[in-house]
């Protein structure tokens, strides 16, 4: 240990000649150092943690949205589908009326030509 002429000493045993080969301060220094490590090691494993979890739950939330999305989508594909084979119906609907507007067109025209001839 040192000897600070101008100070004061505090040490509890400081008039022993052997007080200045402590070990205690040195061991005291290296304890501190390793839990100096120990704490910078726990806050970044705590921030990371943090981030993560942030990070997760957007996922977990764009997952939810992506979900609500894909049942709107099927929901609305439903509704398509019906619409479309509706559709289809009324077509072949017309399309029937369309033969058979053209069949009584024949008829009427060879009834016509019979009646004039």
């Amino acid at each position: 240990m040192h000897i600070f002429s101008p100070y004061t000493d505090l040490r509890q045993n400081s008039l022993e000649p052997s007080s200045d080969e402590s070990i205690w301060p040195t061991f005291t220094d290296i304890m501190t150092v390793i839990l100096m490590i120990f704490m910078f090691t726990m806050i970044t494993l705590i921030l990371k943690s943090s981030d993560l979890a942030q990070q997760l739950q957007t996922s977990v939330d764009t997952s939810t949205t992506l979900e609500k999305d894909l049942m709107q989508s099927r929901e609305n594909e439903k509704t398509l589908a019906l619409k479309v084979n509706n559709l289809d119906e009324s077509l072949r609907n017309k399309e029937m009326e369309i033969i058979l507007l053209g069949d009584e067109t024949k008829m009427m025209k060879s009834t016509l030509e019979a009646k004039i001839a």
